[in-house]
């Protein structure tokens, strides 16, 4: 219940409906706001590794804690904020977060099943905690949508966002906080980094699971830009807001399904991929809600997909650094949401975001064709 908690709660932020327009609105462009998501995914790239060394080594309650008080810190500044610097700190703050909760979290919660006896219901528990969190952000949106009509309707939206993230930090508090394998000190932070980097390098089924799941989380960083395109098609913000909810909605629905579908085939896993890079090429030709009832599919879709190949990862594991592994995995994934954005940059200088999206089925094609040898399978 604490899982699903911490992550429903941590979801209910109406900012994420429209941050990305409070940028457009204080005078930035598409490539401008592309460099602030360049910001936050550089900061978690060069925190993530190190991040999860430490939670390997010390208390992952206690940085489950701290991160959410930075992402809080991080909507203050979008709050009241309105100059490119205040926001590039924003990011700072919430790459910070991003790098630190990352591993921690999943490790946290397959080791306290282990402990009880139950890692197979892994990826049923996490996929029931991503879908209660998708359910929660739609109705984040749904929310945002009144208040942004509203007098101060945007500063609003944000001290909201602010004070759910602090509620979020008090539910993280209640975690389970097993001792540390070692003892606190620098020897045993060092010997986590070196082991947990080593099993990600050297074992073959544990740095395929690796690549593959960083890659596939890091093409949905797209979704970054989902307000953006809502506004590009000429959408209110009213509008952008209920236009979002679709595949977040599809999204909650992939997740929901995670624990059913966690022991299906690599083929099933390169079917499902297969038809999500249809769904992307088929956006920039559907129209406003036809391209967005496709985006739906396609998240929903690679979300399931991305549950499934995560718990299998961890599965793989075999030594005592999982929160280490595990963000090897998302320091890779950051580099690969990177490139994303810088694609995105460079493309809306010559055309809409829409026709960008399209192009990601490209890669989402590889990652299908890739799926059979790259993800692990089924234990």
């Amino acid at each position: 219940m604490r899982t699903v908690a911490y992550s429903a709660v941590g979801e209910i932020v109406p900012l994420y409906a429209v941050y990305a327009i409070v940028f457009r609105d204080n005078g930035l462009d598409t490539a401008q706001i592309s460099t602030l998501f360049v910001v936050w995914s550089m900061t978690a790239f060069v925190l993530e590794i190190p991040s999860g060394a430490w939670a390997d080594s010390y208390s992952r309650r206690a940085l489950m804690v701290f991160a959410s008080l930075l992402v809080s810190a991080a909507f203050a500044a979008f709050t009241v904020g309105t100059s490119y610097w205040w926001f590039a700190a924003g990011f700072v703050l919430w790459g910070a977060s991003t790098a630190v909760v990352s591993g921690t979290y999943q490790a946290l919660v397959y080791d306290e099943l282990v402990r009880q006896g139950r890692p197979d219901s892994y990826a049923g528990l996490m996929g029931i905690a991503e879908a209660t969190s998708m359910v929660t952000t739609v109705l984040a949106y749904l929310v945002a949508a009144p208040i942004l009509t509203l007098e101060n309707g945007l500063q609003l939206v944000g001290w909201v966002s602010v004070a759910v993230v602090l509620v979020q930090a008090a539910i993280a508090a209640g975690f389970p906080d097993p001792p540390a394998y070692f003892g606190d000190d620098s020897a045993s932070y060092l010997a986590m980094l070196r082991e947990g980097v080593g099993e990600a390098a050297r074992h073959r089924v544990v740095r395929r699971a690796v690549l593959f799941v960083a890659m596939l989380t890091g093409l949905l960083a797209f979704d970054e830009y989902f307000p953006l395109a809502a506004d590009d098609e000429g959408a209110s913000l009213t509008g952008a807001a209920l236009l979002v909810a679709l595949p977040a909605t599809a999204q909650a629905l992939g997740t929901a399904v995670a624990g059913r579908t966690s022991r299906m085939s690599n083929r099933t896993v390169a079917v499902m991929l297969g038809v999500a890079s249809v769904a992307l090429a088929e956006v920039p030709v559907s129209g406003q809600i036809g391209g967005f009832i496709a985006l739906a599919v396609a998240y929903g879709l690679m979300y399931n997909v991305v549950i499934v190949a995560e718990a299998r990862l961890q599965d793989s594991i075999e030594g005592e650094a999982r929160a280490t592994v595990t963000s090897v995995s998302g320091f890779l994934s950051e580099a690969v949401a990177v490139a994303v954005f810088a694609y995105v940059a460079t493309g809306s200088t010559v055309t809409a975001l829409i026709p960008l999206v399209g192009a990601l089925a490209v890669p989402t094609l590889g990652l299908a064709l890739a799926a059979r040898k790259w993800v692990p399978a089924p234990r």
